[in-house]
């Protein structure tokens, strides 16, 4: 397939601050998802929990696989 008509963005390096941490990695990754989300919500790295700000946020509709339930 010809890419002539498709206009891409130029390819960047993210830096140090969009990796996931190891230890938030999940190893093998999961081959199904327990969820979708029905509204956008925050997630937070084990690494940096309590530091008040969400490390970001899932949108609405986001498959996701529960591993712990908080009782939230």
């Amino acid at each position: 397939m010809s890419s002539e008509g498709y206009l891409r963005p130029e390819s960047q390096v993210l830096g140090e601050g969009s990796l996931v941490p190891p230890e938030n990695q999940l190893r093998p990754p999961p081959n199904r998802f327990t969820h979708r989300l029905a509204e956008a919500e925050p997630f937070y790295f084990a690494s940096r929990e309590g530091s008040g700000a969400p490390d970001g946020h899932f949108e609405a509709g986001t498959e996701v696989v529960l591993l712990r339930h908080d009782g939230g």
